[in-house]
């Protein structure tokens, strides 16, 4: 799919979200480029999708249902007009295709090309191999630096903000509850929000996430979202402890792990399926490796867009007094509307794992702490257009 392109996927990803854009990728093969036909991948069909410009689901087989639109091919400080062919044919189960027209003129085989939406809603095209394409996105006055989408501070935003403020100048101040939540326990009990199991965010629409500055991890949870028991060949998790689980320092059935794109020390791992819709959770531990749970992967995007549609990622400072946790609360980072179609590549490429938790309790049943997906800070910063720093103190 991806992995040929001479350029560094995760450099384009980072970019793109910098500018505030959602972008679809495609790298030609030496063959695609000598037929002027390419396939259109499961990634770029949800981003053509979920931008309103064409929905291959929808898409009938054949010469009849062929489908050509216009686009604009960035070309370094100039532009060309071009077409699209989006086509789905008799044979091959009408595996979805596309063609740019003229591709050939100005892109190599595996050269890595985007296609990005612009805010009038029409496709820009752009070849982030060419050096003198790419190097144009920091020029704001280019056809490529042109559609960096910026945004205002809303007046909610602006409420947190000077709240947290007020609460940084209180320097440090005694945890509310003991352990890795505390942090984010208190804050919540500084702005007054109530501790509950929403999955909604927290202070009017904008969901808050609390971090030590030096912790041993810099993983962020991003969401929660429970397998899709029906389609999954372990229906619940009770019968994945019962195949996966191991005995616990404290005599249990457990299994507390991280699964990320690479097998982990269970044989575990995440996989997008070739046609990208679902992402499984693989097993290599029994005869023959297979799907433990799965989740559709529009299921995750929707939790994920959900979640964090404005998110504020507060850090503090950590001193011990006395035997407890003190925090001093000094940055926040401001992010908005996250780029739901790079989640897949990023699972792929191990930037996004998921957390399994969960033990057998003393009565026999199963004590489940939930389906955590998790990301670096570097992948945070591959999901969310460009986000605003503060300094609280």
């Amino acid at each position: 799919m991806l992995h040929s392109s001479n350029f560094p996927i995760e450099v384009a990803l980072a970019e793109f979200t910098k500018m505030g854009l959602s972008v679809g990728l495609l790298v030609p093969t030496e063959t695609g480029l000598n037929k002027s036909i390419m396939d259109a991948h499961a990634e770029l069909r949800a981003f053509l999708s979920t931008s309103g410009i064409h929905d291959f689901a929808e898409q009938g087989k054949g010469t009849n249902s062929k489908k050509t639109i216009s686009a604009t091919f960035i070309l370094g400080p100039q532009t060309i007009k071009t077409k699209v062919s989006l086509y789905r044919p008799e044979t091959k189960n009408g595996d979805p295709r596309i063609w740019i027209y003229g591709l050939g003129n100005y892109a190599g085989p595996n050269d890595l090309i985007a296609l990005v939406v612009d805010n009038k809603n029409e496709l820009t095209i752009l070849n982030c191999s060419d050096s003198a394409v790419w190097s144009t996105r920091l020029d704001v006055t280019s056809p490529l630096g042109a559609l960096a989408v910026t945004q205002e501070r809303s007046p909610i935003a602006s409420e947190l903000l000077a709240r947290l403020e007020s609460i940084s100048k209180r320097g440090f101040v005694p945890s509310q509850r003991q352990g890795d939540t505390g942090v984010g326990f208190t804050l919540e009990s500084l702005l007054g929000i109530k501790a509950n199991s929403s999955k909604s965010p927290d202070f009017h629409g904008i969901e808050i996430k609390s971090g030590r500055v030096r912790s041993s991890s810099n993983k962020q949870t991003l969401f929660s979202k429970v397998p899709d028991w029906k389609h999954s060949r372990l229906k619940n998790a009770k019968e994945i402890l019962s195949e996966l689980g191991y005995r616990d320092e404290n005599g249990r059935t457990a299994l507390y792990c991280s699964i990320t794109s690479n097998p982990n020390p269970q044989g575990l791992s995440l996989k997008v399926s070739d046609d990208g819709a679902w992402v499984d959770v693989v097993t290599s531990s029994i005869a023959e490796s297979s799907s433990v749970v799965r989740w559709q992967t529009e299921s995750l995007q929707n939790a994920l867009a959900a979640k964090h549609a404005e998110t504020f990622w507060i850090k503090a400072n950590v001193q011990v007094i006395d035997g407890v946790e003190h925090f001093h609360y000094v940055t926040a980072r401001h992010t908005r509307r996250p780029i739901v179609t790079n989640l897949p590549s990023l699972i792929e490429i191990g930037r996004v794992q998921v957390d399994f938790v969960m033990h057998i309790k003393e009565n026999g049943s199963a004590r489940d702490h939930g389906y955590l997906f998790r990301s670096t800070d570097a992948g945070v910063q591959l999901l969310f257009p460009p986000a605003v720093d503060y300094k609280l103190i």
